[in-house]
């Protein structure tokens, strides 16, 4: 396996696909509505696309919590950079 387990990697690149959540000159950054559709869209594909070692689906908020919380230093770097 990876640096990254298969339900972070995908965190990762589904994130970068949505700016929305993290570029603050993206047009929409401050549309609380655009963010949680976005975060919504996270949750389905990271679900239906990756074998969750957790019980049950992992919702947005959770998922939104684990991206605040984690230590992926390189990617938000980049993320912030872009």
């Amino acid at each position: 396996m990876g640096k990254y387990s298969a339900v972070e990697g995908k965190l990762i690149a589904e994130v970068e696909r949505h700016p929305v959540i993290w570029q603050p000159t993206d047009p929409d950054f401050k549309n609380k509505t655009l963010k949680e559709n976005a975060w919504s869209e996270i949750a389905d594909i990271v679900n239906s696309e990756t074998d969750s070692q957790y019980t049950g689906k992992l919702d947005s908020s959770l998922l939104q919590t684990f991206w605040v919380n984690c230590n992926f230093e390189s990617q938000k770097k980049y993320l912030l950079a872009w």
